[in-house]
This record gives structure tokens, C-alpha cells and sequence, in this order.
């Protein structure tokens, strides 16, 4: 028997596999337009120099390429106290996947509500403990220890047998003098005075006058930004002018301008970030100055999350960001490759010295 077909039947099974062909299938579901970063940064108080360089870097660093993320700010001041107000604030939202925090301050204190609440906590912070306390911390920073290390490291190698210090009682500044104290007593160093501050302490140049009389080969000024400059300068006022050994804060525009034409020549070890495209992509942001380290962990950090979304993007949960997280083994960015290693990314570092409103690499 023949089987006769019509052409309005033909044009009905047409149809409907045209329609089959548009339902979205459940492997091919869309992500989610943008994903909520939420940005811990020090916007206003002493440290405000630092915030500005994260809330722009973070701008610039969402924009560049596929549009994830939307950040979201919080002001934490520099302190503990603001930093945890801020994060409660921002982790009530649904649509938060992640958190970045700037200064070990701020970060040791949110540590544990981000274990508690299961949220990735990317840090620009240096203490060495930040990622031991918490499962879900990733350090975007040389481990401080280890940067004062490497700054006795280079102190030893200038013939600098005898250091006098001076450290900020700050939860970043005494790991950076903790590090740098056991590795220059292990090479042979001597610490002729080592003294602490308060971080209200501005005027410390009864203490600089005994210091001098010390006669040290060098001293470590491990302040505060608010008190390095005013630091330097008066120790120059004093006649005292020993070498200076110090931190990136040293190259921040506020200290220089507060040292009054005395930065030149100071010291410090800080993670590189003279890279080609990471210095267009921020260009906005640095002007008139060279893109900081704390510029740099930043933009590592917004890249990395990038980097995971893409793979996977239909996340939902901080939860199921971590499970992803944790398949990275390096952060992989245009310039550079940073290993990961134990959710510590591994920055490259170098020795800078202040010239004039900037720093440079010692060669």
C-alpha cells in the first residue's frame, strides 16, 4: 500500500522541530548576568591611600574583558571593628559570592564570619596565620614573614651588621618585623634597640635621638602611613643618617609628601606589578605614579575569580565557588602566571627604593 504524505503534514512536523530545536536545553542554561563581589577597603581614615587603589583597580579590573562581576563596597577604615560592620552588611545580600579585603587588620578580623558563613575571602593581607585560621581565606600577598626576610636578607647583603627598630603595634607591621628580626638574627645581624608604637604615637624623635646614639648601620621605620612620613623627617632634622629600611608604604604618595623631600633612598621589598597590561588596564587609576603592589593583588584577585567563573558558569552559591576554587592551581593573567600553593597565590617580589614621588627596582 502506498503512503501518501500531505504537505500541510509535512509543514506541521517542520514546525515543531523548529520549535525543539529553540527550547533551551538543561546543559545549555545561561549564566547569571553579573555575580556580587564585595569589597572590604580602607576608603576613609589613615590608610584611605590604599582603598582608593583597590575601588579603582576593582573597577577596572571588572570591566576588562567578559562583565562577571558586580563589587559592591564597604568601608572598613583600616580597622577591625569598621571591617566587621561592613561585612555583615554586605553578606546579607543573596546575590554575594565572594569577598576581598584589604590590610591584615580588616582581614584577620572578618576571617572567621567568612568561615562561619562559607564565603570565599580573597585577601590583600600579609599575615601569616590569614589562610591557617580558615578554609576559605586565599591570600593575594607575600606572606609577611617572609617580605621581612627578604628585607634582611638585602640588609645583610649592603653590610648592614646592626639594625635599630621601630614597629607600629599593627597586626601587618609586627609579622613584617617578627620576619624580619629572626632572618637578620640568623644571618649574623645585631638589633641594636627594638621598639613598638602605638598607632597614635606621632611624634617619636626622643626616640630617633637615642636611636642615633645607638650608631647602627641602619634602622627599620615599620610605621604606619599616617606616621612614616613625619618619621623620616624628623629623624633627618636630627642628623641622623643611617640608611632607612622600611615597608611599600614608604612609596605611597601621603608618606612622601609628609617627608618633605627626605623618602629618597629608603628601602623596601614589595611584590612586582610592572607588568604591560595590568598597567594599561588600571592606567586610569595611576596617572601620575607607577601601579602599586596593593593595585596588583587586587587586580590578581578580581582575575582569579574571573578565571573560575568562566569555567563554571552557573554557580550558584559561595559554597559551590569554593568547591571550583579549589581546582586552580595558578592565577593566569596576561603578564604573568602565579602559582598557587595551599590558597596562598605566589607573587613574584623585589627590592625598591624611593626616588623622588615614586619607587624603583634595585637592580
Amino acid at each position: 500500500m502506498k503512503l501518501i504524505i500531505s504537505r500541510s503534514y509535512c509543514s506541521a512536523i517542520v514546525a515543531i522541530f523548529a520549535l525543539f530545536l529553540l527550547v533551551p536545553r538543561a546543559h545549555a542554561q545561561e549564566p547569571k548576568t553579573l555575580y556580587q563581589l564585595g569589597v572590604l577597603a580602607p576608603l576613609t581614615g589613615n590608610y584611605a591611600v590604599l582603598g582608593e587603589d583597590v575601588k579603582c583597580v576593582v573597577i577596572a579590573a571588572t570591566q576588562d574583558g567578559a562583565q562577571l562581576l558586580r563589587p559592591s563596597f564597604g568601608d572598613s577604615r583600616g580597622e577591625a571593628g569598621a571591617a566587621v560592620a561592613e561585612y555583615q552588611k554586605l553578606a546579607r545580600s543573596r546575590e554575594l559570592l565572594a569577598m576581598y579585603v584589604q590590610r591584615s587588620t580588616a582581614g584577620m578580623a572578618v576571617n572567621a564570619l567568612s568561615f562561619r558563613d562559607g564565603i570565599p575571602l580573597f585577601g590583600g593581607v600579609g599575615h601569616p596565620l590569614f589562610t591557617q585560621k580558615n578554609e576559605f581565606a586565599w591570600q593575594f600577598w607575600i606572606s609577611s614573614d617572609e617580605e621581612g626576610g627578604a628585607l634582611a636578607d638585602a640588609a645583610i647583603k649592603r653590610g648592614y651588621r646592626s639594625v635599630a627598630a621601630i614597629t607600629v603595634e599593627d597586626e601587618w607591621s609586627v609579622t613584617v618585623s617578627n620576619g624580619f628580626r629572626k632572618r637578620y638574627k640568623e644571618l649574623g645581624g645585631k638589633i641594636a634597640i627594638d621598639e613598638f608604637v602605638l598607632p597614635t604615637d606621632t611624634d617619636i624623635k626622643p626616640l630617633l635621638l637615642r636611636m642615633r646614639n645607638a650608631n647602627p648601620s641602619a634602622v627599620l621605620l615599620n610605621l604606619g602611613i599616617h606616621q612614616l612620613g613625619v618619621a623620616i623627617k624628623q629623624m633627618r632634622e636630627v642628623r641622623f643618617t643611617a640608611p632607612i629600611l622600611s615597608t611599600f608604604w614608604a612609596a605611597t604618595p601621603d608618606v612622601i609628601h609628609s617627608a618633605a623631600g627626605h623618602a629618597d633612598g629608603v628601602l623596601f621589598v614589595e611584590m612586582r606589578s610592572n607588568y604591560p597590561h595590568f598597567t594599561q588596564v588600571c592606567a586610569p587609576c595611576f596617572k601620575n605614579r607607577a601601579p602599586t603592589s596593593v593595585a596588583f593583588a587586587t587586580y590578581a584577585a578580581v582575575k582569579f575569580l574571573q578565571q573560575a567563573l568562566r569555567k563554571h558558569p552557573l554557580i550558584t552559591s559561595s559554597r559551590e565557588l569554593q568547591a571550583v576554587l579549589l581546582e586552580e592551581k595558578a592565577v593566569v593573567l596576561p603578564d604573568v602566571i602565579l602559582p598557587i600553593r595551599n590558597r596562598q597565590v605566589l607573587f613574584p617580589s623585589a627590592l625598591k627604593v624611593v626616588g623622588g614621588d615614586s619607587a624603583k627596582e634595585v637592580t
